[in-house]
């Protein structure tokens, strides 16, 4: 049956368009990829732009300070935006003493003082020994506050940290600089002689008795640490420690507990310190400079080492620290948390430093 010319004229007009449509098909997918392209970029630009807006704030805080110095007419090693002029504080890829190292190299014999930044912190390091002299000499005095002094609004439960002139300021700096040095003037040391001539007949005869032994294996470290642990505890506590007259006991409870003691604390310092970017993380993290373990050890000691002293009477005139500490309770009416905080003040000085000074002097000796 054939087909009438009428359908045949419909079927191919759809067929037509048909054809037409397939031909622009992909036109019109390419141009919809085109568009969802577009989105896409339009997306990304605007996230961008959001991260940029969240971020100002943050930029600009960090760099708030750092014309500080150069408004000031101050050369000023140039700061990173987070790291400061110390980026070892944060990386940890380098210790404090050789970055401040590599801005005293860079600057000496050229100025006087430079501006640098602790994190974001301006300060300043000075770089002629003259200006060094006046400042820690001929007008100390007005040098109450320092960077360090401002930690202790973020250390509430550091009691014996707080009694500490590191860490104080003001008045505060002022009475218990005074107090803490009276303890340790020359003419006091001088009257101490025998106590370092005592500890060093002990640690003589330790070492005769540690090479006469089988392995005589004497460790350096081990050695100049138990010296100063003797001679601290000696001078402060007016007590023996056993470092040295009691070997056998290890770990010897005072060495531990003042390594342990000292060794959190000078790495506090480079917490608080990094912790300048954000300084209320202190407060969340309940940072302190001294372990709770240690402040509650050396409570002990020194109680039970004014109990001693006192039981002893008159008859004890020993010149030492616990008698300088027992002559401000009786005068100043200082309290037992005074009196540990004094303690622990002449601990931290004389320790690791002195411990860490021997330990070098025997390495560059041995060389």
């Amino acid at each position: 049956m054939e087909t009438s010319s009428p359908d045949r004229r419909r079927r191919w007009m759809r067929s037509e368009r048909q054809s037409r449509v397939d031909q622009y098909r992909p036109r019109v997918r390419g141009a919809s990829n085109y568009a969802d392209r577009g989105n896409m970029y339009i997306l990304v630009t605007l996230g961008l732009i959001v991260v940029h807006l969240l971020l100002l704030p943050l930029y600009v805080y960090l760099t708030w300070h750092h014309r500080f110095w150069r408004k000031r007419g101050l050369v000023t090693a140039r700061p990173l935006t987070m790291l400061g002029t110390y980026p070892g504080l944060l990386t940890r890829t380098s210790n404090l003493v050789e970055d401040v190292q590599k801005v005293y190299d860079k600057y000496k014999g050229k100025h006087r003082a430079v501006g640098v930044f602790v994190t974001r912190q301006p300060q300043i390091l000075v770089l002629d020994p003259e200006l060094a002299h006046e400042i820690l000499v001929v007008n100390f005095r007005c040098y109450k506050d320092s960077l360090t002094s401002s930690y202790m609004r973020h250390a509430r439960w550091d009691k014996y940290a707080r009694r500490n002139p590191f860490w104080a300021s003001g008045q505060s700096w002022r009475s218990l600089r005074t107090d803490a040095q009276a303890g340790i003037s020359g003419h006091r040391l001088k009257q101490g002689y025998a106590i370092w001539e005592e500890g060093g007949r002990m640690l003589t005869s330790y070492m005769t008795d540690r090479i006469k032994a089988p392995h005589n294996l004497l460790e350096t470290r081990d050695l100049c640490f138990r010296y100063t642990a003797h001679v601290m505890a000696d001078f402060i506590w007016g007590i023996d420690a056993g470092t040295l007259s009691r070997p056998q006991e290890h770990p010897n409870k005072v060495q531990q507990m003042a390594s342990k003691w000292t060794s959190h604390a000078f790495y506090m310092i480079s917490v608080f310190m990094a912790s300048i970017v954000a300084p209320f993380s202190r407060l969340l993290l309940r940072l302190r400079f001294y372990p709770k373990e240690t402040d509650e050890f050396f409570s002990r000691l020194t109680k039970e080492s004014i109990d001693m002293r006192l039981s002893a009477g008159n008859d004890n005139t020993r010149t030492d620290y616990l008698s300088h500490l027992l002559q401000l309770r009786e005068q100043k009416q200082a309290s037992h948390d005074d009196l540990v905080g004094h303690a622990l003040t002449v601990m931290l000085d004389g320790y690791d430093t002195t411990g860490t000074a021997l330990l070098h002097a025997l390495y560059y000796v041995a060389g």
